[in-house]
């Protein structure tokens, strides 16, 4: 009789004589677990550094749709330094992911997760007590500083079984969604109770408190062994840059944020002069189209998850980011239209963003997968800033259609890209033909 029957019989069998124990006692350590399903320490640390991620995220977006409204408030600004002081953040990100990353395989994750959220604090409170734009840009630039999410993904790999990767990080990604959404709901709400100063002191709070949620409910890695005790030299950085592994997964995500922040200067444009749908209800239709996006993504990772991730691009997901941002070419015709498009849009873009960085821990060297993912996140944050950039320009000289042009073009050389990309064996290395 198989080993599974004959335990179901003893376990019912105990039952009836009354003895819940062999019910009820936990699996002794060393217990074979189920590869295909997260076991409760993972799926509490994934939860946890997803509560990190979400409480930082949303203080950062709160400030995205009230910035502006303040450019004849705020002593000494202007449009342009307005602008400023919402980009700045993602330059500096992109500049300190790098040697965030690098330190915690020196020092550890959990200390430089915690550095990174006293900076994104402290530069929260600099910016809210300053009194002219001067001060709020030097927060936002402090902000960007505490750049953690090279070292988050670098835990949540070690916390985390290969085959369990992908169901993690969708717990990260999907969270960057969810925070984005939510974020831009309660910013206009706080700024009518609070104003911009108290918009940023509750994103300083939102930093306290996600401190709290890693020291108190993230354990500590057992698995991340390899901490490379050296300081990053040019020559490993160069390596990691020139990897044909590595590449491909860094012009990746460099294209996929490329994609939303150009995406959503369109998108909100789009719904106001296509369907006549006000701004302030414009959250309803982003909400609806996430939830679709769930509907549909939940199945696709959970198959993903019984297999190892150590694969290519799945570059079936880059076409439809390719064809959904062509569609938005052609104006919603109602709201249902609009939550279609934008929800099938999220489908794939949540998909790789859960799918990538998992592909990289598997491709990086174990001593340096946190400076690995360091250059991952920066080419993330390059790609958010210069999205942004490119579709402020394409509107300005062309309009909204060449915006939907310029998407769909950078998801068009994405697929070339991956279609190019080397396949991997679970030891990160390019497969041999």
């Amino acid at each position: 009789m198989p080993t599974q029957a004959v335990r179901v019989c003893e376990n019912t069998a105990s039952l009836f004589r009354g003895d819940r124990s062999a019910l009820t006692a936990r699996p002794q350590p060393g217990t074979p677990t189920d590869p295909s399903r997260l076991t409760r320490a993972e799926l509490g640390n994934g939860l946890a550094l997803a509560g990190v991620i979400f409480l930082r995220i949303t203080g950062l977006f709160m400030l995205v749709p009230i910035l502006a409204l303040y450019v004849d408030q705020i002593d000494g600004a202007t449009p342009t330094l307005i602008g400023l002081a919402i980009g700045i953040y993602g330059l500096t990100q992109a500049t300190f992911q790098m040697p965030m990353g690098a330190m915690s395989d020196r020092f550890g994750r959990k200390p430089i997760i915690l550095l990174g959220l006293a900076l994104f604090a402290g530069g929260s409170v600099l910016a809210g007590l300053s009194t002219n734009i001067w001060g709020v840009i030097a927060g936002r630039a402090l902000q960007g500083m505490g750049a953690i999410s090279s070292a988050v993904l670098a835990l949540a790999a070690d916390l985390t079984r290969e085959q369990q990767r992908t169901k993690v990080n969708a717990l990260i990604g999907i969270t960057f969604g969810l925070s984005f959404v939510f974020g831009m709901v309660l910013g206009p709400w706080l700024n009518t109770m609070v104003a911009l100063r108290g918009v940023f002191f509750t994103a300083a709070a939102g930093g306290v408190l996600a401190m709290l949620v890693l020291v108190f409910f993230v354990r500590s890695a057992k698995t991340h062994t390899a901490i490379n005790k050296t300081p990053l030299t040019r020559a490993q950085l160069s390596r990691l840059f020139r990897s044909p592994s590595l590449f491909h997964l860094n012009f990746g995500v460099f294209a996929l944020h490329f994609l939303i922040t150009a995406a959503f200067v369109l998108i909100p444009l789009k719904l106001v002069a296509d369907t006549e749908i006000a701004a302030a209800d414009h959250v309803r239709i982003y909400l609806a189209a996430m939830l679709l996006s769930l509907v549909i993504l939940v199945p696709l990772l959970r198959a993903s998850g019984r297999r190892s991730p150590g694969r290519r691009v799945d570059v079936r997901f880059v076409a439809g980011l390719a064809l959904m941002s062509l569609s938005f070419v052609w104006p919603f015709t109602s709201g249902l239209d609009a939550v279609v498009r934008i929800g099938l849009f999220f489908v794939a873009f949540n998909y790789l963003e859960a799918v990538l960085p998992a592909l990289v821990s598997v491709a990086a060297p174990p001593a340096e997968k946190g400076a690995a993912l360091g250059v991952y996140a920066s080419s993330q944050f390059c790609g958010a800033f210069l999205g942004g950039v490119s579709a402020g320009l394409a509107l300005d000289f062309a309009g909204r259609f060449m915006i939907a042009l310029l998407c769909a073009g950078v998801a068009l050389v994405w697929l070339r890209v991956g279609m190019r990309a080397p396949r991997y064996e679970e030891t990160g290395e390019p497969a041999q033909a």
